[in-house]
């Protein structure tokens, strides 16, 4: 901030050699405020004398820049973007260049001491006022087309702006790749979605150098997404070769066919035919899709699929909005081009809508292997729940047992219905998909909101479940914290005891010392006892937490092994 303070002192008084001639007190009083360093009076004065000579944005200017001296910088580019309009290219020049730096020194407020460590929210307003100041910058251009350090200040800012960009990418690529299988291979397929669909809209366009331009950046991200590819699969290979897992080497030979369709998609980036590269590019990003559907558990696959339908569903209802909307003027010729122009987006929902389709059988597997899991553990953990003695059974220990049983399991009864809907939900997928295909959008919606419907219910039984488990976790840990609180008093009541009975032995008779050893000792039996007590309570809860690692590890997915 002083830096930035003293190049604005140093442009007042270069601009009041000419400006003094206007004999004002006002102006006086700000112009040696400004040189004392008292910018908030100075701007005060400023602003009364832009008010008597409202014309002359010379004064705006000024004002403008001691707010931004005193740190009001909000209210100091209010004042410039006035005086940025002057018709004096000086006044303009300076009120632009001002809120150029302004912009960038608020971007750089808003970074931490790490960059790497900008939170999302923050990158897009840093971006935002980089941007802005890049705009100011280009606005001097348009008055001053050969200003050579303007030119320089625009290299540099968006050399730093790629500099940082390039660091948070490289921070966000380290943290996903500590992430599961599954949501790495999430990342890396809605990475080759947004490729894809960058080379779709680039097909719409006319052949120029900014087309070219971008064909070649969208080569450069595919090169990065092959690299992702490849450290993924080297990881899972040394995973497998770790665990010493019997299998044979499908799903890596798998990630190879995938790696070579990105290839090809970037061999014909770098040819500029985007026509093959969107093929390529969409045949890689189903590939992705159907390689992490297929190691998804059952909870994602859910989620996954009504996500997708209430998408198409909305989109379809949009679509025959403006279906609607062309067919009162079918002879217009500017409509016609628009009814065209939607034809790829309605391509992209039948193909949307066939994944659905194609994921109900992997939903109906997932869920029939999750209850059998419940099953075998239910069985296992019957001789368990038993009372000592197998032979004898006591009203009691049932009634006891009963209520800490859930009546109804909501992963169960959503599995149930996974199982129960499956059918029906695929049947609806495909029909819809087939009129999808034939542009008959108006009796698809009716089938898609009713696969919608389905889904729904299937995941309300299943986000229920997910908040028991959540209620089950927070009560756990305090049970944890009670328990460690309680091993706490114990130990100190031992070491008490301890003391008490190393000093009573120093000072007291024979007789004192039986009498009290009779005593101390009925205590520490009554202390004893207790402490079983406890120990008891704290094993039922290991077991009961033992009992749920059991439930969750049968409910986990297959290795990777037996998904193939």
């Amino acid at each position: 901030m002083k830096f930035f303070a003293i190049k604005i002192v140093c442009i007042l008084f270069i601009f009041f050699v000419s400006v003094c001639v206007a004999d004002s007190t006002q102006i006086r009083n700000g112009s040696d405020a400004f040189r004392n360093g008292e910018f908030d009076q100075a701007a005060k004065a400023f602003e009364k004398a832009a008010e008597n000579l409202p014309k002359d944005l010379r004064l705006t200017y000024n004002h403008g820049i001691a707010l931004a001296a005193s740190g009001d910088l909000d209210g100091a580019i209010e004042i410039l973007r006035k005086s940025a309009l002057a018709s004096d290219t000086k006044i303009a020049v300076l009120s632009l260049n001002s809120l150029a730096q302004i912009h960038i020194n608020q971007a750089k407020q808003q970074l931490p001491k790490n960059q790497t460590e900008t939170p999302p929210e923050k990158r897009i307003t840093i971006i935002e006022l980089v941007n802005k100041s890049e705009q100011y910058y280009m606005d001097i251009l348009a008055i001053e087309p050969d200003n050579q350090t303007v030119k320089q200040n625009i290299e540099m800012l968006r050399a730093w702006k790629t500099n940082i960009e390039s660091q948070w990418e490289q921070m966000d690529r380290n943290k996903k790749r500590q992430t599961n299988l599954y949501d790495r291979l999430d990342w890396i397929d809605e990475w080759q979605h947004d490729i894809a669909n960058s080379i779709s809209q680039s097909t719409k366009l006319p052949n120029s150098p900014k087309k070219f331009q971008e064909l070649y950046e969208m080569s450069e991200k595919q090169q990065q997404l092959i690299g992702e590819i490849d450290a993924m699969r080297n990881d899972l290979e040394k995973q497998l070769k770790t665990e010493n897992t019997q299998t044979d080497d499908t799903i890596l030979r798998v990630f190879d066919k995938i790696r070579e369709t990105a290839t090809e998609a970037k061999q014909s980036l770098d040819k500029f035919d985007e026509n093959d590269a969107q093929k390529k590019a969409e045949l890689s990003n189903k590939q992705l899709s159907r390689l992490k559907f297929s190691l998804a558990p059952f909870e994602k696959i859910v989620e996954q699929a009504e996500k997708i339908q209430t998408q198409l569903v909305n989109s379809n209802q949009s679509s025959n909005e403006l279906t609607n909307d062309l067919s009162t003027n079918e002879t217009n010729k500017q409509n016609n081009r628009n009814v065209n122009s939607t034809e790829p987006d309605l391509q992209q929902q039948a193909n949307n809508q066939q994944l659905v389709a194609e994921l109900m059988p992997l939903m109906l597997y997932r869920a029939k292997e999750g209850l059998e899991a419940k099953k075998s553990q239910n069985t296992n953990q019957q001789p368990a729940n038993n009372s000592p003695q197998p032979n004898q059974t006591s009203p009691e220990s049932t009634t006891q047992e009963n209520p800490n049983q859930p009546e109804i399991d909501p992963q169960q009864e959503s599995m149930q219905l996974a199982i129960k809907y499956e059918p029906e939900i695929r049947q609806l997928a495909e029909n819809a998909t087939t009129l999808l295909n034939q542009n008959n959008h108006a009796e698809a919606l009716p089938k898609q909101k009713q696969a919608q419907k389905l889904l729904r219910e299937i995941l309300k039984q299943q986000n229920q479940n997910n908040q028991d488990n959540k209620n089950q976790n927070s009560d756990q840990n305090q049970n944890d914290q009670n328990n460690k609180n309680d091993d706490n008093k114990d130990k100190n009541n031992e070491k008490e005891q301890k003391n008490d009975s190393q000093n009573n032995s120093k000072s007291q008779s024979p007789e004192s010392k039986q009498n009290e050893i009779t005593d101390a000792e009925k205590l520490r039996q009554e202390e004893k006892a207790e402490r079983l007590m406890r120990q008891v309570k704290r094993k039922q809860q290991e077991a009961n937490e033992r009992r749920e690692e059991l439930r969750n590890y049968f409910l986990q997915p297959t290795p990777v092994d037996k998904d193939w």
